[in-house]
């Protein structure tokens, strides 16, 4: 993965949308800084790329939620776009954070939620969730948000986490670097089959103990005893250890029951064959019995009918007199009764309406009388009419009356009220001209506080640039001359202790070229034999030949102690030239300080200072003497210019007030003046107008003076009156009116009904005499001497259905017995009573015999095919159960070795074998960045214990210190050793990731500060190393505040902070 482009709108302290930044720019082997101001959002341009891959941030102080910028409204919407390439091809990925948007109907705001987008650069990009396309990420880069951290983008404050992760962190990235996935499935694959052959062999094992246990015993022979020693064997062992054993204990159990079953089988066949000849004369018994028994019952019952008979036809008769009654002469009788009852009701009905009558001829005289009467009201009522319409006529002149009352009590009380204005007014007129008079005496005495005022500006803001000249002297120049000294020391110290290496190395060097020179003799006789001529004197006989001693020095040896002075001349020439650097700006700060302070202390507003230094000779001053004197004045100065700026403060404040003044006092002499006499103006004008009304009022009200009633709530009282009055009058005649309509009425009704009641009973009588004719003639002719006698007969229609019923049941009893006596007789001849007990007795005997063997047989022969049932079970699973305990064998053995936990082998997994090789290459590309960064003294190394027997530990890290050879815990390390250690470990992995070793393939390496706890050594040392880092096509990004790396990186984004968000601005080669 390598960046292309970041694209960041509303993203921390970045307000708004920002200018993209192009990482194309810095070249395919780019080193680039980002530099700026402590908060400017360095970091976020790091975050803003973890957050769009992964949607987290790179490090863990800052969580995504806020990344949102301050500067942002809440309904802008903020994201991130990024463009990177991966494995030749280029992806886009948009992340936008969640934001608040108008609502489409009503008023408010609606939360929406963030949204993310991502595609191959090219075709359409397709919103998903974060969960979809996070997965699609970790799919294309093959690691994961904390994998990510570790090799591409090592955190502000991760670094120490980096180098001390334990072996459970580290054991997930490399399983992706090295595809160790597989070793890990061999694994669990192992471990699967393992324990699913261990559950068969189980499954199978218990499978046999049921058969076994199924099998049942034989009580025949020795077969129960043995079989039940079995089966207890194997229950308290709970495995089987020999089939052969079962299966032939079975057999021979199953042979035993065979023999016994056959011989049952012939005794059962005996034992049937003669149940079954007693079962029959049993039979034939019981059949003659009932014969016998059916012919004796019908006899009896033939005798019982013949003795019914008489009463039977006495009900017949009876029957045939109570069916005359009920259907021939009862219905005459209803409807001659029934005409009689409709007589009886009409004379009494004839009886009341005569009552009524009478009733109402008399209400008809009373009311006639009652109406005359009320006409005499007649004449009253129209006089209460008349003088009600005289009082509604005055209704208008009372409410006039009324209305004039009221006015004149207003403009009574406006009268008053105008009166007290008035002589208010006199009053607020002389207010104002005393007011007038005092705001021109204070004026006149405040005219020159403005002048004072602007004298004391002046001064303020003369004390205020010295006392910012005096604070830029002691705030930041000695500061800065103290940080330079120090700078100048450590230069110093540094060229003392390169100049001793120097002279040492050139002692060395002269030391092996003399001790070379010597030696030079032996160098040539070292390979010089008889018969061959010597190099220096031509001799071909070397009878006493030089010999080299023991600490000779080399050609090679003397070119590396002079390649190793030249290397220490630079060196000691750079640091001599830093040392005189360092000096020189020293000496050019001191000189600055010098001239700021003598520009200070000669201004002429400081002379005016009481107790003032000034006539020294600050020229002849040390400038730690002038500091202290500087010092002195400053305080001076600084209380100069509080005094001043409380008293032009007070000045200040007090020409505001005179300001205030005047413009009161133009106020009271203008419009306040204007508004008092046109007020004056006013009240005279309404007191003359109200003084008018009220006299014109007084008159017309004079007028309505002789009106009857005090008011109109009085007369219009005595108008109620009045009219309820006259209401009750005519009310009164119209309700006699009614009366005596309706007695009218009353009469006319009551003689109309009698007439027509009277018409009807003519009707009746005549229908009741008909009626009783026929019903006489009925009784005569089916014989009842009277209506008494007739009505004994009748009874209900259920009581003739039910004697009907009897009859006909006696009359069928007696057809179809004599026609079964006849059937039963013929069938009872020549048959003899039989005692069926005693052969009852014997059936059931030899039928309890033969159950008894039937139900020995049967069981006999459920066992025999029971256990022969699982005897071929336990047979065919036995082959089963060998099979998987085999395989169970295999599994088991390979899983122990592959896991580590077999007999003398390594007790790690062979994942972790394969993780654990692969981890010591990243150690070895780690160590050859951190032996030149940390001088030759540190080297990593994984634990020596790793493989003994703490498979937890085998990527836990320790250092060699080879200063006092030992190894202890990477823990231990300072803060800037543990820098270099981390540093050394993230370039470690992203050699090997870049090396194509791992699945992964990252072409980015981001570095987020640390770089403040290394030495100006180390740091040189890491810089060599990341500039030859990006020699691999890597893109490395560094963010830091070293002014070395400022000063040497030239390929930079600059992120500068200001008030309205910070800006960026991209400088490449």
């Amino acid at each position: 993965m390598k960046p292309i482009k970041l694209i960041m709108c509303g993203i921390g302290p970045y307000a708004g949308l920002v200018p993209d930044i192009d990482f194309t720019s810095f070249g395919d082997k780019g080193l680039f800084l980002i530099s700026g101001d402590t908060g400017a959002g360095k970091t976020m341009i790091f975050d803003a790329i973890c957050y769009a891959l992964y949607g987290k941030t790179s490090g863990t102080y800052r969580d995504e939620d806020g990344l949102r910028s301050d500067y942002a409204a809440d309904t802008d919407k903020c994201y991130v776009e990024f463009y990177f390439s991966h494995q030749g091809k280029e992806y886009y990925i948009k992340r936008t954070l969640p934001y608040l948007a108008k609502k489409e109907r009503g008023e408010g705001y609606k939360h929406v939620a963030g949204t993310v987008v991502f595609s191959e650069v090219g075709e359409t990009p397709k919103e998903k969730t974060n969960t979809a396309i996070n997965s699609e990420i970790v799919d294309l880069l093959k690691i994961d948000e904390k994998q990510f951290k570790q090799i591409v983008m090592v955190a502000q404050g991760e670094f120490w986490k980096l180098l001390n992760a334990k072996t459970e962190e580290r054991t997930s990235i490399l399983r992706t670097m090295f595809k160790t996935d597989e070793y890990s499935n061999i694994e669990t694959v192992l471990k699967f089959r393992e324990n699913e052959w261990k559950k068969k062999a189980d499954t199978y094992n218990a499978s046999i103990i049921q058969h076994l246990k199924d099998v049942k015993s034989s009580p025949y022979a020795d077969g129960e005893t043995k079989l039940d020693e079995l089966k207890a064997k194997v229950d308290e062992a709970k495995s089987v250890w020999d089939v052969d054993i079962l299966l032939k204990t079975i057999d021979d159990m199953n042979t035993a029951d065979e023999e016994v079953y056959k011989a049952e089988l012939i005794k059962l066949a005996d034992l049937e064959c003669e149940y079954e000849e007693c079962l029959k004369k049993l039979n034939l018994a019981n059949d003659n019995n009932k014969a016998i028994q059916k012919r004796d019952g019908l006899i009896a019952k033939e005798e019982a009918l013949n003795n019914q008979k008489d009463a039977m036809e006495n009900l017949r008769a009876v029957l045939k007199r109570e069916k005359d009654a009920l259907y021939n002469v009862y219905p005459s009788y209803e409807a001659w009764a029934q005409r009689e009852g409709d007589k009886d009701k009409t004379v009494s009905k004839i009886a009341a309406i005569g009552k009524k009558y009478d009733e109402a001829k008399l209400k008809l005289l009373k009311m006639s009388e009652a109406y005359e009467a009320s006409k005499a009201y007649e004449g009253e009522a129209q006089s209460l009419s008349k003088e009600i319409l005289l009082i509604e006529e005055e209704k208008n002149k009372y409410e006039e009356r009324s209305e004039y009352e009221k006015s004149v009590a207003a403009l009574t009380a406006k009268e008053g009220k105008l009166k007290e204005e008035i002589e208010a007014h006199k009053e607020a007129v002389m207010a104002l001209k005393d007011k007038i008079n005092k705001l021109e005496t204070e004026v006149n005495a405040g005219q020159d506080k403005s002048v004072k005022l602007a004298d004391m500006k002046g001064r303020l803001d003369k004390l205020e640039t010295l006392k910012k000249s005096f604070d830029n002297v002691l705030n930041v120049g000695f500061p800065k001359r103290k940080k330079l000294e120090l700078e100048l020391k450590k230069r110093q110290d540094e060229y003392e202790s390169v100049r001793e290496a120097y002279n040492g190395a050139t002692m060395a060097r002269i030391s092996a070229e003399k001790h070379f020179n010597d030696c030079m003799a032996g160098i040539l006789a070292k390979n010089l034999a008889e018969g061959e001529p010597c190099p220096v004197c031509g001799s071909t006989h070397h009878p006493l030949a030089a010999v080299l001693s023991d600490d000779h020095v080399d050609e090679d040896e003397v070119k590396r102690l002079r390649d190793e002075e030249e290397k220490l001349s630079a060196d000691n020439s750079k640091a001599a030239s830093a040392a005189a650097v360092a000096k020189s700006n020293l000496q050019n700060l001191e000189d600055s300080l010098m001239h700021a302070i003598m520009d200070c202390m000669e201004n002429p507003l400081e002379n005016s200072l009481e107790n003032s230094p000034v006539g020294k000779n600050c020229e002849g001053m040390s400038l730690d003497d002038a500091y202290d004197a500087v010092l002195d004045v400053s305080g001076k100065v600084k209380d100069s210019y509080d005094e001043a700026k409380e008293e032009y403060a007070a000045l200040l404040k007090d020409c505001e007030k005179l300001a205030d003044m005047k413009k009161a006092l133009e106020l009271a002499r203008g419009r306040e003046s204007d508004d008092l006499s046109a007020r004056g103006e006013y009240l005279e004008a309404e007191y003359k107008s109200a003084l008018l009304s009220l006299k014109e009022v007084q008159a017309l009200l004079k007028s309505l003076e002789k009106l009857k009633f005090k008011d109109w709530e009085s007369a219009s009282k005595v108008l109620k009156e009045l009219c309820d009055k006259k209401d009750k009058l005519l009310s009164d005649i119209d309700k006699a009116k009614v009366n005596l309509d309706a007695a009218k009425d009353m009469v006319t009704s009551c003689e109309s009904a009698l007439k027509s009641e009277n018409d009807n009973l003519g009707v009746i009588e005549e229908d009741v005499v008909r009626r009783k004719a026929d019903l006489d003639e009925r009784l005569k002719e089916y014989d009842f001497s009277s209506v008494e006698d007739m009505l004994k007969c009748v009874v209900s229609k259920a009581e003739l259905e039910e004697s009907e019923a009897l009859l006909n049941q006696y009359d069928s009893d007696v057809v179809t017995n004599k026609r079964l006596l006849k059937d039963a007789i013929d069938e009872a001849k020549d048959k003899v009573w039989v005692d069926v007990e005693e052969l009852s007795a014997l059936c059931n005997l030899k039928k309890d015999r033969t159950n008894e063997l039937r139900n020995n047989t049967s069981t006999d022969r459920n066992r025999i095919n029971t256990n022969k049932s699982k005897r071929e079970s336990i047979e065919e699973v036995s082959v089963k159960l060998e099979d998987a305990r085999h395989q169970h064998s295999i599994c088991a053995r390979l899983y122990s070795l592959v896991k580590g936990s077999a007999q003398k082998a390594s007790k790690i997994t062979l994942e972790q074998f394969v993780q654990a090789s692969g981890f010591d290459r990243i150690i070895d590309a780690a160590n050859r960045r951190l032996l030149p960064m940390s001088g030759g003294q540190y080297e990593l190394y994984r634990k020596s214990d790793s493989y003994s027997g703490k498979s937890g530990t085998f990527l836990d890290l320790e250092v060699l210190d080879k200063h006092t050879g030992h190894r202890r815990p990477v823990g231990n390390l300072s803060g800037g050793e543990s820098f270099k250690a981390s540093l050394s470990l993230a370039l470690g992995l992203s050699d090997t990731v870049s090396a194509g070793n791992g699945g992964i393939q990252m072409d980015a390496l981001f570095i987020d500060e640390g770089f403040g706890t290394l030495d100006k050594k180390s740091l040189d040392n890491a810089m060599e190393i990341l500039v030859n880092l990006t020699g691999s096509n890597k893109l490395v990004g560094i963010i830091s505040h070293r002014e070395e790396l400022v000063e040497n990186i030239p390929q930079q984004i600059k992120v500068t902070k200001t008030e309205k968000g910070s800006m960026i601005e991209t400088i490449s080669s």
